[in-house]
């Protein structure tokens, strides 16, 4: 099916949202990507929807809505917290993928027939855990015992999120190292694997520049 649109701000929003929620309804509803329900929100996402594929500013997203009728809240980017692919051009965007194509404050709607990759990976992981949280628990006291807080900076926190290593393989105990909330959620965006030094307990990103900048800006000796 050809998702191409080259719809101008003119157009009505109610026959945007219709059709809008035809193709939730047929591609995204039933793996759970939600439909907005303040209004501020859903005319975010029709901003979006209008000018499909195309990047827009936080204030080309405030024109269109107000030409509608309508007042933005400037919160669009976290449509991609409820599931819809949406893109970035900010670098330290956690909840959706960067793209290096878009300015820093534009934003662009990739998809409505594909959910939000970074979101669907949360999804997957939480639905297909196969670690028992007294293997956890036994990570975190060799962690612990090690003085080593998060795998990645190496920062120390009360509470880490449950890090994958390799994000080909399933959520396993020897997959699976405590990472802060940050480091996690910008690995996650990325889709990053790491090396993990097992006498250091330190995880070292693949990746390719420019994400190394904000890793080495990030890391703790």
């Amino acid at each position: 099916m050809n998702e191409h649109r080259d719809v101008g701000t003119n157009d009505n929003a109610d026959k945007l949202a219709k059709q809008l929620s035809v193709k939730w309804e047929n591609s995204l509803e039933d793996i759970g990507v939600i439909w907005p329900s303040g209004e501020a929100r859903r005319l975010g996402l029709l901003a979006l929807f209008a000018n499909f594929k195309q990047p827009m500013t936080q204030d080309e997203i405030a024109s269109w809505i107000e030409k509608q009728g309508g007042r933005y809240d400037r919160q669009a980017r976290h449509l991609a917290a409820d599931g819809w692919y949406i893109v970035s051009g900010n670098r330290r965007s956690t909840r959706m993928q960067y793209s290096p194509n878009l300015k820093r404050d534009q934003l662009m709607l990739v998809s409505v027939e594909e959910a939000n990759p970074v979101w669907l990976n949360e999804l997957q992981n939480s639905r297909n855990w196969e670690m028992s949280e007294d293997e956890w628990e036994k990570k975190l006291q060799v962690f612990e015992e090690a003085g080593r807080g998060c795998a990645v900076c190496g920062r120390h926190f009360e509470f880490y999120d449950k890090g994958h290593l390799d994000i080909e393989k399933p959520y396993t105990i020897d997959n699976i190292v405590p990472m802060c909330v940050e480091c996690n959620n910008w690995a996650q965006a990325r889709k990053l694997s790491f090396i993990f030094d097992r006498k250091t307990l330190v995880a070292r990103p693949i990746i390719h520049r420019p994400e190394a900048e904000q890793y080495n800006e990030n890391l703790v000796d």
